[in-house]
Formats: structure tokens, C-alpha cells, sequence
């Protein structure tokens, strides 16, 4: 059953504990001040959560319930290694079904809990992978517990978004003691089992893993994996990101369970989710200064890995690959020479996906009708790369646009980065210099040109850099010259195989 991946040993942080902990690290009340969580207040019986003060909950009147650690959006509670045990125990139990109760319930169940909102989603899953599940209650008028019983319900909720609706509907039901459709008249036999089930529960085993507030949780992670059911994919709830998000890193200081993680990379910056951590606590929503995360939705996965709710490529740009020239001095075009094994667009293309989106700049939509990337056709015809350069900037959503030919094979990841790396927003753009001589391309050109560039167009004058002396450029230094070597002719063609 769980031998396989539940060993023996329980850690002795836990073993000792006959009520929750309290991890205070984990707490949204910890982390943020702006919305107070009074969760484990309202639900725990007992009040020991109400003193304001920093010290510790008033464990000595605590009845070990599991009410606030199932109900902590944030997982901050850490369960009782009584309640821990004996869940493993009724996982390991034998038998495709399992009748799970509360305590006022009179007839006789596999497993009794003080209440059934005490059973956690994650939990309550667990179960479901193994067994077909009946929750069963008395009567929650008289119950202390009465208020708990919409705990169940929020976690039922999420279970029939975690699994489908036919798995979840034939898995799981919930009857109460005055129910005709559920019987307690037993046979004997059953009657002995059951009791011998009950008197015989030992624990078998507690999960290798650090013991916290995700302890259920780690269970589920392996049931999943080795689980052998119709579960394949399962939808996971997760925070929902916006445009309005800036990554500015508060989400992820402010994450209770250090779900959130802001990286950068070269030209990428984006923030990815830890599926495993996250609670969908909100907590990330309400301390958003710029409202960039907004209300909970749900993703289908099959493992519970990191992934990507946004990205940003530095300073937004888009690269253009301009493959509309005629390669007159060629005769044949220069985009689809053969070099190293493969034509020379593909080289080019290659460095610059690295960097941002990628779109290919051509003459007509019939031109490269095969090609594998998003076309920026020539809105203006026969303006040459000042025309490429207009319809990129007209048609991208990005804020600018990096340039370079399709006649320059030896263009470097690293000088695309660099120029990325080097270029300040406040210019209209960047360009390069080596031994004294411009290249307009590769160069970064911003919007904010846009209307000089239109006028050029409308006198056709149609020099580059010409209207490049006409805007607010930077000028980036490049020392190696092999790089922007440009492959315009067949001698330079035939220089470039026989190096």
C-alpha cells in the first residue's frame, strides 16, 4: 500500500505534539498587516486564538479538533501527530471503501473525527485516490462544532474543482444519521470487522519529509505519483496575474509558504508559481501595490511543478529579422544560403529568440510562404530597411523593436544581450560602432521615432542613418568586426564557407 514511499520513523518534532502548532513564519498575519486573517479564530471552538498578544495560543484547553489547521488558508498550522497517525493509519486500512464520521454520529464507521470540516481538502483527496469515500454526520444543530460544517463544504467544493465532476460524484457522499438511504443495520460480520479495524490500527508509517503546515499535502504529492488510478491530470486553483503587474518582487516576499519566485535571466524576467506551496490564500492579491493579481482561477496539470504566470522581456522589445531586401548583389537570397548545415536566417533567428519575441520583417505575405515565425509585412514597399524598421514598430505591441539582417551569420548571443543589457528607454534607440564605423544594424529603435522616421518616408529619403542623426541615439562600442560582418555578395559568400 503506502510502504513504498511511507517509512517507519517519525520525526520527533512532531511525535511529541498533542494539539496543532503554530507556525508563525507561515501566518498571513505575519507577513502583512493590511487585511487581518481571523480564520483560526472563527472556527476554532475553544477561542484560544483570540488573545491579541504575540505569545502562543492557550494550547491547555485545546480538544485537538483539527478545525483551525483544515480551515488556515495558509497553511500555518502544523497538525497534531495524534491526528497525523492516525490518517496514515485509515489510509493504510484495507478495502476499496472507507466510512468516514463524526462523533455524534451514533452508527458504527471505519474512522471518527471530531467534525468533518476538520478533514482538509488535501486530505479528503488522499482518500479519494484510494478508496470511495462516505462522510457521514449527526446532527450539527446541537453540535458544538456546528459552525465548522461549512468548512466541509468549502473543501468539497475544491475537491470537485481538483478532480473531474464524474470522478468526483462517483468517489465521494455525504449522508447524515437521519438519512433513509444510509442504513447502520449491519451484519454481524461487518459489525467485527469494522470494531477489529478499529482495535487493531497501528501506525505503519509516517512520510519522510519535512513535517509542516504542507504535511497532507506531501502525502497527496505522492499518492499522485504513484498512485496507480484514473487520475492523470487534476486542475489546480493558483492566483491570476495581469498585465498590471510590474514584478516587482513584493509577492514574493510576502508569500507565506515561499510559493512565488521572481527570476531573471539575461533579457527575461518573469514570475513563477510553486504549485506544490501554493494555498491560494490571497495573500499575494491583497498586498499587490499595483492590484497586477487579481481573482482565483484554476489550471489543468499533471504534476505539481513550477510554473510561469508571467514574463517580461527587458524594456519590452520585439525582434525583427528584416528579410524583405531584394539581394541584388547576391543574385539568389542571401536569407536562404546554405551555412553550417543550414540556411543562414536560421542562425540569425536562433540568436534572437533568446532575447523576446520574434517576427520576421518581409516585402509581401507571399514571400517565404513556408517560413516558421509571425510576419511584419512591408506596409510602405520599396523603402528598404527604413520601411522594414516603420511596419515593425507600427504593428508590434512591444515599445521598440531590435533589428538585425538576415546577412549577418555571425551575430553572437552575447553582443544581442549586451545591446539589450546597454540600452536606456529614455533614448530612441541604440546603435553600434566598430573601428570608427556605424551600423545602424543590428540597432534598437524605440517608438518615440516614429514621427521622424514618417517624415523621411514622405521626402524618401530613405538612409538610415540619416534619420538616425536626426533622433536621441546611444552608441555601443563593439570590438570584434567578424560579428557584423554582412554577407551581400557572392565573394563574401564564398569568404564565409571556406573560413
Amino acid at each position: 500500500m503506502l510502504e513504498g514511499f511511507l517509512g517507519k520513523a517519525v520525526l520527533a518534532q512532531v511525535l511529541k505534539q498533542s494539539h496543532p502548532v503554530l507556525l508563525k513564519e507561515n501566518c498571513i498575519n505575519s507577513k502583512q498587516k493590511k487585511v487581518k486573517c481571523s480564520v483560526c479564530q472563527d472556527v476554532c471552538p475553544q477561542q484560544i486564538y483570540l488573545s491579541e498578544s504575540k505569545q502562543d495560543p492557550d494550547w491547555s484547553t485545546c480538544q485537538n479538533c483539527n478545525l483551525c489547521v483544515a480551515a488556515c488558508p495558509s497553511r500555518a498550522l502544523m497538525s497534531s501527530s495524534f491526528n497525523a497517525e492516525n490518517f496514515l493509519k485509515l489510509l493504510d486500512m484495507p478495502g476499496e471503501k472507507v466510512t468516514v464520521s463524526c462523533c455524534h454520529f451514533p452508527g458504527i464507521s471505519d474512522f471518527k473525527v471530531k467534525c468533518l470540516g476538520s478533514l482538509s481538502w488535501e486530505m479528503l483527496a488522499c482518500l479519494g485516490l484510494k478508496k470511495k469515500v462516505t462522510l457521514v454526520h449527526g446532527l450539527c444543530e446541537d453540535c458544538e462544532y456546528c459552525g465548522a460544517f461549512e468548512l466541509l463544504k468549502l473543501n468539497l467544493n475544491h475537491l470537485a474543482i481538483f478532480f473531474d465532476t464524474d470522478y468526483f460524484r462517483n468517489t465521494y457522499s455525504v449522508q447524515n444519521d437521519v438519512d433513509p438511504s444510509y442504513s447502520t443495520n449491519l451484519s454481524r460480520r461487518e459489525l467485527l470487522i469494522r470494531a477489529r479495524r478499529q482495535s487493531k490500527l497501528t501506525i505503519s508509517s509516517v512520510v519522510k519529509a519535512d513535517v509542516d503546515g504542507l504535511f497532507y499535502r506531501r502525502i497527496l504529492q505522492k499518492l499522485i505519483q504513484t498512485e496507480n488510478s484514473s487520475v492523470s491530470t487534476f486542475r489546480w486553483i493558483i492566483p491570476l496575474v495581469e498585465d498590471r503587474c510590474r514584478l516587482c518582487g513584493i509577492c514574493e516576499k510576502l508569500c507565506p509558504q515561499q510559493a512565488i519566485h521572481v527570476t531573471e535571466n539575461n533579457c527575461v524576467k518573469q514570475l513563477e508559481l510553486d504549485l506544490f506551496r501554493c494555498n491560494a490564500c490571497q495573500t499575494c492579491q491583497m498586498t499587490c501595490p499595483y492590484h497586477g493579481i487579481k481573482e482565483l482561477g484554476s489550471i489543468r496539470v499533471s504534476a505539481l511543478n513550477r510554473r510561469v504566470l508571467k514574463q517580461n522581456w527587458k524594456h519590452k522589445l520585439a525582434m525583427v529579422l528584416l528579410m524583405g531586401g531584394k539581394s541584388s548583389r547576391m543574385h539568389a537570397d542571401k536569407a536562404l544560403l546554405e551555412y553550417k548545415g543550414k540556411p543562414i536566417w536560421q542562425h540569425i533567428a536562433h540568436v534572437l529568440r533568446q532575447c523576446g519575441p520574434l517576427y520576421a520583417s518581409v516585402a509581401s505575405a507571399s514571400q517565404y510562404p513556408d517560413l516558421p515565425l509571425p510576419k511584419i509585412i512591408d506596409s510602405i514597399s520599396e523603402a528598404g530597411p527604413l520601411g522594414g524598421i516603420y511596419s515593425a514598430l507600427t504593428q508590434v505591441k512591444e515599445e521598440g523593436v531590435l533589428v538585425c539582417p538576415c546577412d549577418m551569420p555571425e551575430v553572437s548571443p552575447a553582443l544581442i544581450q549586451g545591446m539589450i543589457q546597454a540600452y536606456d528607454p529614455s533614448y530612441d534607440g541604440l546603435i553600434l560602432c566598430c573601428k570608427d564605423r556605424f551600423y545602424p544594424v543590428p540597432g534598437i529603435y524605440s517608438k518615440t521615432m516614429l514621427p521622424e522616421i514618417e517624415k523621411a518616408l514622405h521626402w524618401k529619403q530613405y538612409k538610415l542613418l540619416t534619420c538616425v542623426q536626426k533622433n536621441k541615439f546611444q552608441i555601443l562600442e563593439c570590438r570584434d568586426e567578424a560579428l557584423l560582418m554582412n554577407v551581400n555578395t557572392p565573394k563574401e559568400y564564398q569568404q564565409l564557407t571556406q573560413e
